[in-house]
């Protein structure tokens, strides 16, 4: 034999051998084994049982494991998704009702004029709210003590207020 036909002999042995390891390897890749053992539970393994312990025969069961194409790039959406979620969860967490928390009091300075005039002024409501001698002038000039209910509801409102001016 010349040298191109050794070559190619050998080269053909050499393909053949790693063809057929490929196709067992793939067999047992792929193989699901399924047998019931003496007490009666049904297992699977992808390994086959014991001769020892299996009184019956095991069973091959293909699996089908096929990836459909673009499901990596599913995969990727579905994890960018719930990054872009969980970021927005945490940004509305840390901005609660719009405000950020940034650890530094407000420069009480810096307050409009009118909140501090403001904010006086509803501290003084308060007070006379909390004295239980409410009174309202109605629109026909009668005055009229308010009840229990108006005093509290006032009084929650009141607290309101000065919470968004005074403590800017």
């Amino acid at each position: 034999m010349n040298k191109k036909q050794k070559m190619i002999s050998i080269l053909s042995i050499f393909t053949s051998a790693v063809l057929s390891a490929s196709i067992v390897s793939a067999d047992e890749d792929g193989a699901i084994y399924k047998w019931v053992d003496e007490r009666g539970v049904t297992n699977y393994s992808e390994t086959p049982p014991d001769a020892k312990g299996a009184n019956a025969k095991a069973q091959s069961i293909n699996i089908n494991r096929y990836v459909p194409r673009g499901s990596e790039n599913a995969v990727k959406q579905l994890e960018q998704q719930r990054t872009e979620k969980a970021k927005a969860e945490k940004s509305a967490k840390e901005n609660k009702e719009g405000v950020k928390k940034t650890g530094k009091s407000a420069d009480v300075s810096k307050a409009p004029a009118d909140y501090k005039e403001k904010c006086a002024s509803l501290k003084q409501n308060l007070e006379f709210l909390e004295t239980g001698n409410a009174s309202v002038k109605e629109a026909n000039g009668d005055v009229r003590k308010l009840s229990s209910e108006e005093v509290t509801k006032r009084t929650d409102e009141t607290k309101r207020e000065i919470k968004a001016y005074c403590e800017y």
